[in-house]
């Protein structure tokens, strides 16, 4: 029994089953429902100051609603897209993420325009 105990490779299997337990437990408790669509209050807020800075006005409660709508929509898409796999073997999408992530320092943050937002490591 003592010699099991000092195995490398129990230590390493348990180890492992361990990781795996952990980011099983994180992954469900960070959105519940993998199909849910939640916009924040941030994201309403970000939307509005977008509209506002083109527009030079807030937006009115139809319009923001409009607006919440369409973000809405633009994820269902992305969620689509990812699903589809279009983001994998794209030269243009590629291209775009190339450019995006060597132009900007925070390249891990999801960003808000639609070709890089499906863009992800390889």
């Amino acid at each position: 029994m003592k010699g099991l105990l000092r195995e490398p490779l129990l230590h390493f299997l348990l180890l492992g089953a361990g990781l795996f337990v952990a980011l099983d437990l994180v992954g469900k408790g960070s959105n519940g429902d993998p199909g849910r669509i939640v916009v924040t209050q941030g994201q309403i807020e970000h939307i509005a100051a977008t509209f506002a800075r083109v527009h030079e006005r807030l937006p009115d409660p139809p319009e923001l609603e409009a607006l919440i709508r369409d973000h809405v929509r633009e994820e269902v898409y992305v969620r689509e897209a990812l699903a589809l796999g279009l983001d994998r073997d794209d030269t243009i999408i590629r291209s775009v993420c190339g450019k995006r992530s060597s132009s900007s320092p925070r390249t891990s943050q999801r960003r808000s325009s639609r070709p890089t937002r499906i863009c992800r490591p390889t």
